[in-house]
């Protein structure tokens, strides 16, 4: 099954970042993990890679 991407409105520093956000807003409860942050919408699914692994130790 080939799923498309869901497409977003906002501005990018660098364009070709874009499709990763775009990759990581196509599926719910999704992240796009990142050690650059400032490349990317201020948004709970835009973490860091220390940001990730306290999420992962708050799931069940």
């Amino acid at each position: 099954m080939i799923l498309g991407r869901t497409k977003s409105e906002e501005t990018f520093p660098a364009p070709k970042d874009t499709v990763f956000y775009e990759v990581a807003l196509s599926k719910e409860e999704s992240y796009l993990i990142t050690g650059n942050t400032k490349h990317f919408p201020k948004t709970p699914i835009v973490v860091t890679p220390t940001e990730m692994l306290e999420v992962l130790k708050k799931k069940p």
